[in-house]
């Protein structure tokens, strides 16, 4: 009976947990979309009459595609002047907001640390890009190692963080024995290429440290 409660606990944890986590990546996008939408709609009403005054009446196709052009220029503008501005007031309001609201403050912090890890400021979080047997033995996964622990054991171990594809912010930790672990030459850039593309954009050969320095 206790084994049964266990397994019907976790699958509903599971459920939750994939529910929020797609919450929280459809909601901000479907937030965008129907800003952008909207702001596509306004843009075309108002511009429509002035293209008609100013040139002859344009195919349908023409004014859609200035209106979009537009558009873009007033996000790119907008962007600059919230970069330059008040980008920085903003940042810090908006996660002074996060950090308040429980759960949402959480999952905010460890997903901003996640990406930082993967940008100029901290990306020496990543000291090698290497490749472990995961999910099973026999398959090689790429692998970020982000330090070193000792087991129970004493046995000396990576951390490793295998990045799921084509979303290298997420993923698995795996601490795996240091002899289980083989350096590649990858550099950081392309192991983030060859994740992102989900293998599209990948070197012809996959070396180990030790074969590159060998050739």
């Amino acid at each position: 009976m206790n084994r049964d409660q266990s397994l019907s606990d976790r699958i509903r944890h599971n459920i939750r947990s994939r529910l929020v986590s797609g919450l929280l990546i459809l909601i901000p996008l479907g937030i965008t979309l129907f800003f952008l939408r909207f702001l596509f709609r306004l843009l075309s009403g108002v511009l429509r009459p002035l293209i008609n005054v100013l040139f002859e009446p344009l195919p349908e196709y023409l004014v859609t595609a200035v209106s979009l052009a537009v558009l873009f220029i007033a996000v790119y503008l907008t962007g600059v002047v919230g970069a330059y501005v008040l980008g920085r007031r903003a940042l810090a309001l908006g996660e002074s907001v996060l950090g308040r609201i429980p759960f949402v403050s959480s999952i905010y912090q460890a997903s901003k640390q996640v990406v930082d890890s993967f940008t100029g400021s901290s990306r020496e979080a990543f000291k090698s890009v290497v490749l472990v047997e995961f999910p099973r033995s026999g398959l090689k996964s790429i692998g970020f190692v982000t330090g070193e622990i000792a087991d129970d054991k004493g046995i000396e171990c990576f951390k490793v963080f295998i990045p799921t594809a084509p979303n290298p912010t997420s993923g698995f930790l795996q601490i795996v024995p240091r002899g289980d672990v083989v350096e590649t030459s990858l550099s950081m850039e392309e192991a983030l290429k060859l994740v992102m593309s989900a293998g599209a954009i990948a070197p012809r050969k996959l070396e180990s440290r030790s074969q590159k320095e060998h050739h």
